[in-house]
């Protein structure tokens, strides 16, 4: 899987050490990463990427926005990007949050090849 992908994934995750781990996965996996600790942050990288941020991988449950909410502004700044949620809970308990937003969602904790597949496989649904 490793090799350049020549897209960009930003990655949004309240958790330092989950953040770096799936900076690191991602980039390994030829990737280039941009990486947010909050919404906010993640909607200014939107703003400043104009058009080139392919798929976003975030975290449901952080600190300012969550789940759809998060979805919907990311999509109003990024209409072209792909989601995948990613969350400790329940993917039972969260498979409506991804729905609603129109999203896919990866359980932690992942493991990199899970992580890579994940985002391999947004960037190959209809309209990316």
């Amino acid at each position: 899987m490793a090799g350049e992908r020549h897209v960009t994934v930003l990655v949004v995750e309240d958790d330092d050490t989950v953040r770096r781990l799936a900076t690191r996965v991602l980039e390994r996996g030829g990737f280039s990463v941009l990486a947010a600790a909050t919404g906010d942050e993640a909607l200014k990288a939107c703003r400043e990427a104009r058009g080139g941020i392919a798929v976003v991988l975030a975290d449901v449950g952080l600190p300012d926005l969550r789940g759809p909410e998060l979805g919907r502004l990311i999509q109003n700044v990024e209409p072209s990007a792909r989601i995948v949620f990613m969350s400790g809970h329940s993917p039972d308990d969260l498979a409506d949050v991804a729905r609603l937003a129109n999203a896919r969602f990866l359980a932690k904790p992942f493991d990199p090849d899970q992580l890579l597949k994940a985002v391999d496989d947004a960037m190959e649904e209809p309209g990316s």
